[in-house]
């Protein structure tokens, strides 16, 4: 008598459930990477452009100003210690979960002060709305977001002025970081945008919200964020 056959299907499922588990896994892995990445390159963008700009026009002015150029030593050096603090956040994963970052408005308000530090174009903040505490991630998304913008005006765009604001909306909360530089062929520059564009787009899809780039050669750029603050779903 020839012994029944067992049927597989319960034997398949095991092994496709533990396929989909791995999947999840290494998807989590890989946004928990890219995130972690962002944020790095995010902090220690704006530390290393700072040192930089401080270090140059120190060198440049060391012969005939000395008293100046050891004040803009001393501000690198600054900048260099307050890096490191934030990679050292960024790899513990600690921001996220800051409370400094449910209010975007004072966060922010701080992240315009010190850029306005290290340049003499002019960085205007402006608030609209009643300001109100919204999820860490969302605030931490927007600042970084919105120092990125800041970061990329001033060291390619060369302008004059730098407009920031921020509208607290009932669901959401808007950014739009403006300035009156050079501006970009949006159509020559295509996916050309580099870590830092691309690095802001994820950061607002992973909140659940959106960006926008608009740019013209010699008309400016400007950099539009909406992010939800209410319930919303992530996308890696």
């Amino acid at each position: 008598m020839e012994p029944h056959a067992l049927p597989d299907a319960g034997l398949a499922e095991p092994a496709e459930t533990g396929r989909l588990a791995e999947s999840h896994i290494e998807a989590a892995v890989r946004e928990e990477r890219e995130r972690v990445a962002q944020e790095i390159h995010d902090t220690l963008a704006q530390a290393f452009t700072g040192i930089l700009l401080q270090l140059r026009v120190a060198q440049r002015i060391s012969a005939q100003r000395p008293d100046d150029a050891w004040r803009l030593i001393d501000r690198a050096g600054e900048l260099a210690k307050q890096g490191l603090a934030e990679a050292r956040r960024a790899v513990w994963a600690l921001q996220p979960d800051a409370a400094e970052y449910e209010r975007p408005d004072v966060a922010l308000a701080g992240a315009v002060e010190r850029a306005r530090v290290d340049t003499q174009v002019e960085i205007a903040l402006h608030v609209a709305g009643t300001p109100r505490r919204v999820p860490a991630d969302v605030g931490l998304s927007l600042v970084r977001v919105a120092e990125e913008a800041i970061t990329n005006a001033l060291r390619h765009a060369v302008p004059h002025l730098v407009w920031v604001d921020i509208s607290f909306g009932a669901a959401d909360i808007r950014l739009r970081v403006q300035d009156d530089g050079c501006g970009f062929d949006m159509e020559r520059q295509g996916d050309q945008g580099g870590f830092g564009l691309l690095g802001m787009g994820q950061r607002a899809r992973r909140v659940g919200g959106s960006l926008t780039v608009t740019s013209r050669a010699g008309r400016g750029t400007e950099i539009s964020a909406i992010l939800p603050t209410t319930e919303r779903r992530t996308t890696p």
